[in-house]
């Protein structure tokens, strides 16, 4: 295996990389206006523009249209049509709190094919976490069918947002990072609800064939959950920019390893930061020394700086661990100190939050009782550099362990799950492992330095 490859890789489908800059756009109907694509769509007359106008036809109210009249289903999904109005109007205020929240602090050197593959992983993020939340919202007489059609509400609008965000990108440099990496965010959420809403005249109402399940969709996209639905677009936003920190100062990988200053044909799929330790990092310059490209700029984007407390955009965590014997974990792992080099509004967001559940940069440093202590170094997907065997025997342990303690309903489900985890390779254990630990590692308080 060398160096660069991140092992091992999730198996669950991750939608923040489904984006990319070049990707096509999903259709759009001609040039007609959101407001004719209704009527295309309805077969119903409507004046004003959804997105424009700002004239809601009908209200959110009971079960009567403004005229009075009884509510069908048509006029329900008209309704429907505006929510993502909704998403999009507290997503663009959302956006611009982050805008000022980020404006507090020193902002790295613009680098542009950077901002562009993490504008892809924030919008198809935001997009899947804000679906995902709806979902949820909606009750269970709903039905899976209706579920699955709330959870990927926002996935047609991804290409097409990317796609408007990435033009903006192109004003950017060293003098107005933080206002353009917003603007092109801001972009491109615009610009991909216009076309969810757009995919929802014209094809994905027809799904919803019942005024009562329409009823309990819009009650799933009420405002508050909207708002909420929103705050996880800007949420991915927020991983964007505290991982491009991180990027800025680490540099990237792709699948064909560390990327220079300019993207090579070669290096495709998306970017990731470069998690490799000081070890590795002269590992991976010897290795690009001896090869073919020895000569080009990779070298110079390998930074000598490594992952550690002191580097911007890397939630540091220093953590201690409890023994395991026989099969039994004697404790709970806790969290001694946390460090993430940004400024107060943003570091507070990440606070009581499991690692697990972070899209960001991160390190685990562990104290560790009965074995070895050890470090690991995940990306923002996830994704880390294998520790060496020795070292990974807690993270072993614990994937077929059980909490000493637990309930005993809970202590039999751990069992059970521990015994399906026992015939796995050691790659596997440390795997399960350390998804256990990043789920039971939750900093309280995060400090912005050591000192």
């Amino acid at each position: 295996m060398s160096e660069h490859d991140h092992e091992p890789r999730a198996h669950k489908r991750d939608k923040r990389n489904d984006a990319a800059p070049s990707a096509a756009p999903a259709s759009v109907p001609g040039k007609q206006t959101l407001a004719q694509s209704l009527e295309a769509g309805s077969g119903t007359k409507y004046s004003g523009s959804l997105f424009d106008g700002r004239k809601t036809p009908w209200s959110n109210d009971g079960d009567k249209q403004e005229d009075g009249s009884a509510e069908t289903l048509e006029s329900k999904l008209q309704v429907l049509a505006y929510r993502f109005v909704w998403f999009n109007d507290a997503a663009q205020a959302e956006l611009e709190q982050l805008r000022r929240d980020i404006s507090r602090e020193d902002s790295p050197h613009w680098t542009e094919h950077l901002a562009a593959s993490l504008l892809g992983m924030a919008v198809a993020g935001g997009a899947a976490g804000a679906g995902l939340f709806l979902a949820e919202k909606l009750a269970p007489a709903a039905g899976d069918v209706a579920r699955e059609f709330l959870q990927n509400l926002f996935d047609e609008g991804i290409h097409v947002g990317v796609e408007a965000g990435t033009k903006k990108l192109g004003e950017g440099n060293d003098s107005n990072v933080v206002d353009v990496f917003i603007k092109a965010h801001k972009d491109a959420v615009r610009a991909a609800q216009q076309q969810n809403q757009t995919a929802f005249i014209m094809s994905a109402r027809k799904h919803i064939t019942s005024l009562e399940q329409a009823q309990m969709i819009d009650t799933a996209c009420s405002g508050t959950n909207m708002k909420e639905a929103a705050r996880k677009q800007s949420a991915a936003s927020r991983d964007a920019w505290v991982t491009y920190k991180a990027q800025a100062h680490l540099g990237v990988v792709s699948s064909y390893g560390p990327v220079g200053k300019q993207r090579s044909p070669l290096d495709t799929g998306p970017l990731s930061t470069n998690m490799a330790t000081e070890q590795q990092r002269s590992k991976q310059r010897e290795g690009w020394h001896q090869s073919q490209h020895g000569n080009d700029d990779r070298l110079e984007t390998i930074p000598r700086a490594a992952p550690g407390p002191y580097m911007p955009g890397v939630l540091s965590v220093f953590a201690d661990l409890p023994e395991i014997t026989d099969q039994e974990m004697k404790g709970t792992p806790t969290v001694r100190m946390a460090i993430l080099g940004v400024n107060d509004a943003i570091r507070s967001q990440y606070e009581k939050v499991p690692l697990a559940d972070m899209h960001i940069p991160r390190q685990i440093n562990a104290n560790v009782r009965g074995a070895p202590d050890f470090g690991i170094n995940l990306d923002e997907n996830g994704h880390y550099l294998q520790i060496p065997e020795p070292r990974r025997l807690w993270l072993k342990l614990r994937a077929t362990a059980t909490r000493a303690g637990s309930a005993p309903y809970e202590h039999d489900k751990e069992t059970q799950a521990a015994k399906a985890h026992a015939n796995e390779s050691a790659v596997e254990l440390e795997h399960e492992g350390l998804q256990l630990l990043l789920r039971e590692l939750v900093p309280t308080t995060i400090d912005k330095s050591v000192i």
